[in-house]
Parts: C-alpha cells; sequence; structure tokens
C-alpha cells in the first residue's frame, strides 16, 4: 500500500507566528479575552516538547533540539526566518 521512505537521521525547522491582533474581532464581540500571556506562554511548552511527546511511527526516537522564539511589538511584521538557520552536525550532542 505504498511506500514509506525512511532516514536515519533528518533535522526540520517548523517556523510559526502568533497574532494576537487576529482575536481583535472576537474581543469586540466578547467570544473571547484574546490571546493571553498565560495562552503564549502554554504554546511555547508545547512547541518545545511536540516533537518528542507526540512522536508518530515516521517519528520514533525523534527528540526536540532547538527553539528559537522572537518577541516583537504586536503591530511589527517579521517574514519567517527559517532560510536564514543553517545547521551544521557537529560530532558531540549538546549535553
Amino acid at each position: 500500500m505504498g511506500t514509506k521512505i525512511v532516514s536515519d537521521e533528518a533535522h526540520y525547522f517548523y517556523p510559526f507566528n502568533i497574532n494576537p491582533l487576529a482575536y481583535k474581532e472576537f474581543i469586540e464581540l466578547e467570544i473571547t479575552d484574546g490571546y493571553t500571556e498565560e495562552d503564549y506562554l502554554k504554546f511555547k511548552e508545547a512547541a518545545l516538547s511536540s516533537a518528542t511527546s507526540f512522536a508518530t511511527n515516521s517519528k520514533v526516537g525523534c527528540d526536540n533540539e532547538f527553539g528559537l522564539f522572537i518577541e516583537t511589538e504586536e503591530d511589527f511584521y517579521l517574514p519567517i526566518l527559517t532560510q536564514y538557520v543553517k545547521f551544521e552536525k557537529g560530532e558531540e550532542k549538546i549535553k
């Protein structure tokens, strides 16, 4: 039933952004109180552990290796930065 491609080693950088202003209309409609600092902290915690915690058949043994959070003003536009991230494999694991 198809072909499964596997790799002994792979490294991914997943870009995301959080725009608290996206909730503005929902706040005005009193549907939500908006995106809170507590929401952000919970998101960061989940993002830092999700590859490790939610291993699937294709990700058995995967671990989160890196997390970078850039915080700006609410109305600041920041493009996706993954094109500027360079991965170099070293000999030793970070302890």
